[in-house]
């Protein structure tokens, strides 16, 4: 199934950073879309422009980011003065890129524990902590909650790539760089430890 912007899910991912060494990760970006998410929660939060910016600062041209919001996509072209909204560590985001490239970005690890709101619906969220290492292990961890996860998505060369509850195959890694859609048939709310 593919995602549709007829659901109102929400995701309110609560990451802890512990004071520590940044570190670095690197993201890479393929010409086209790439959905991404923040494996680090950054030293100075980031918002739709700052992170185009800094794309772009490292020789990258990622030309817009969108967040999937209140059931739809909300965009931010780059260099424009509306829809500058917050990019947060627990959420996934596309990014539209103009050529491949390579993103370095600088932050802390992220701790547990990591909170995730789940409406009836789709949630774009992502996993930045090694708590969960499957799309089968997400999808029991959200039902072990009081959750009824049905599907996790990635974008996976250009399209939608399904492991889908009860079937045997696609049980897909989780990376923490990676965004991926969770759809859910009520609300629920997931502690990632």
């Amino acid at each position: 199934a593919t995602p549709t912007a007829t659901a109102t899910p929400t995701a309110t991912p609560t990451p802890t950073a512990t004071p520590t060494t940044p570190t670095t990760a690197t993201i890479s970006l393929a010409a086209g879309w790439n959905l991404i998410a923040l494996p680090l929660q950054p030293a100075q939060p980031y918002t739709a422009e700052s992170l185009l910016l800094e794309i772009a600062a490292q020789g990258g041209d990622a030309l817009e980011v969108d967040r999937w919001f209140a059931g739809g996509w909300n965009s931010h072209p780059r260099g424009l003065p509306f829809n500058d909204f917050p990019v947060e560590t627990g959420r996934g985001y596309f990014i539209k890129a103009s050529r491949p490239s390579v993103w370095t970005l600088a932050g802390a690890p992220v701790t547990a524990p990591l909170t995730i709101t789940f409406g009836t619906g789709w949630t774009l969220l992502a996993i930045p902590i090694p708590a969960i290492a499957t799309a089968r292990d997400l999808l029991l961890a959200i039902d072990a909650q009081g959750g009824n996860a049905l599907e996790v998505d990635r974008w996976y060369a250009g399209g939608w790539n399904a492991h889908v509850d009860g079937l045997p195959f696609n049980n897909f890694s989780l990376e923490p760089t990676r965004g991926y859609f969770v759809r859910t048939d009520r609300a629920s709310t997931l502690v990632v430890q």
